[in-house]
């Protein structure tokens, strides 16, 4: 069975900061043994 990450996150913030923070999911991501999902607003997509 796959292990899932998965996380959401309101619509408040800038861009900016929501493009910071998937960069910062992804590095401290390595050597994870699960699968992580972001659902981010439509309005950061």
């Amino acid at each position: 069975m796959t292990k899932l990450i998965v996380g959401n996150w309101k619509m408040n913030g800038r861009t900016e900061a929501a493009a910071s923070l998937a960069h910062a999911l992804v590095a401290g991501a390595d050597g994870l043994e699960a699968k992580l999902v972001v659902c981010p607003p439509a309005t950061q997509l």
